[in-house]
């Protein structure tokens, strides 16, 4: 089994928004996710892994389906995104039906209720099956709970 993992990606993020040099940085971060995803095809590995911070903040639709073109891009690779602190866990949960039928698996929020489960995210390769456990970013004060 081959697998990318990478986190803190921040796409949207403008570094030095008041600074002439703001746009070009925003652009290598955009200009890097695309090597990872690149990198991906290139090495033909099974799974993408993506423990948060996809965006840095709540992504518009523009950024959505900039993403998700890249992800296309790479049709025989399981991606699995945790939400960080800067992610949108609702808004990366509501598109969690549609993308999971791409091969995409999210999880946005964590378990709210007692009978609620860590998200399970089951595989298999020629060693038979293999469990992924995806939590997201979780505050403390909901631990507290």
């Amino acid at each position: 089994m081959k697998f990318i993992h990478t986190a803190d990606v921040h796409w949207g993020m403008e570094p030095d928004s008041d600074k002439p040099w703001s746009r070009e940085r925003a652009q290598a971060i955009k200009d890097t996710f695309t090597q990872v995803i690149t990198r991906a095809r290139d090495l033909e590995v099974d799974f993408l892994f993506i423990s948060g911070d996809l965006f840095h903040r709540q992504p518009l639709l523009r950024d959505l389906k900039e993403v998700n073109y890249l992800f296309s891009t790479i049709p025989g690779v399981q991606v699995m995104i945790i939400a960080g602190n800067h992610d949108s866990g609702e808004r990366l949960e509501f598109a969690r039906e549609l993308l999971e039928k791409e091969g995409v698996f999210i999880a946005g929020l964590p378990p709210r209720e007692a009978d609620e489960k860590i998200r399970k995210v089951t595989m298999t390769d020629s060693a038979g099956e293999v469990c992924f456990y995806l939590l997201p970013f979780t505050k403390p004060s909901h631990l507290r709970k």
